[in-house]
């Protein structure tokens, strides 16, 4: 069995707390979870660093007693409408050459040289590979060993505002945990979605949450596009309240039925 991982989803003002297990099938155990409202962060963002902080303390010393066990790292999940999605094409010239392995990293390594030269004031997430392509006949998978003369490589950047990943970094650091992965929601909505559906290639994929929203999309099981937006349910309820006439919970009973 896997050691106990600590994981953190911020939610608008809350943050999900869940302490789980991996298992030899690689599934997770839940063995103990929390939800604590944080009035330091709004949409995802840090707005009071001295407030959230203080809670975010409190919120650790309770998981570590409840689970007998002192963390050293976590990680954070983020749906920040600041979220960034940018796609570059890569390719190298190969003149006959077999594809190997350095000829992938070549590209990729090109195409994050020119996403830093052109978005300064992000930090990467996630890099995600997708459309490989050899003398223009498109691979589903990496043509390692295979001769051509052009190689070209669809490259999706996930990003964030710099400073706002060091006020993230900064904050669980208070409580002495490091970071070792922060992760977009979306996209882990989408891996998670793939897991449960084998066959699903080609969809789009609409999140709703009470504050921020987002829209992805996915080619050949791949995300290719994400934008996140800083409105949600909450929104639409205040429209609808001020269009009808009708109270919040009359509006939740009409949806709910």
């Amino acid at each position: 069995m896997d050691q106990e991982r600590l994981i953190a989803e911020i939610i608008d003002n809350k943050i999900h707390y869940v302490v789980c297990e991996q298992d030899e099938k690689s599934e997770y155990k839940i063995l103990n979870k929390k939800i604590s409202e944080n009035n330091g962060i709004s949409r995802g963002k840090i707005l009071d660093f001295e407030y959230a902080a203080k809670k975010i303390n409190e919120d650790i010393k309770n998981l570590e007693k409840r689970s007998d066990k002192i963390f050293r790292n976590i990680s954070i999940i983020i749906n920040e409408p600041e979220t960034s999605c940018t796609n570059v094409s890569g390719f190298k010239k190969l003149n006959g050459s077999k594809v190997e392995k350095r000829d992938l990293d070549y590209i990729l390594n090109e195409a994050k040289s020119y996403f830093l030269k052109n978005q300064e004031k992000n930090s990467i997430l996630h890099i995600l590979n997708s459309n490989f392509i050899l003398d223009k006949t498109k691979t589903n998978k990496i043509p390692l060993d295979l001769h051509g003369d052009h190689l070209s490589l669809h490259i999706t950047f996930i990003s964030l505002p710099t400073n706002n990943l060091k006020n993230i970094r900064a904050l669980f650091k208070n409580s002495d945990l490091n970071i070792d992965r922060v992760i977009s929601k979306p996209l882990a909505c989408g891996i998670d979605l793939l897991s449960k559906n084998k066959g699903a290639k080609n969809f789009v994929l609409i999140n709703f949450g009470k504050e921020v929203s987002s829209i992805s999309l996915y080619e050949d099981s791949s995300l290719v596009f994400l934008k996140n937006f800083a409105f949600g349910t909450s929104s639409i309820y205040r429209d609808i309240i001020q269009l009808c006439s009708l109270k919040e919970n009359e509006i939740r009973h009409i949806i709910r039925t």
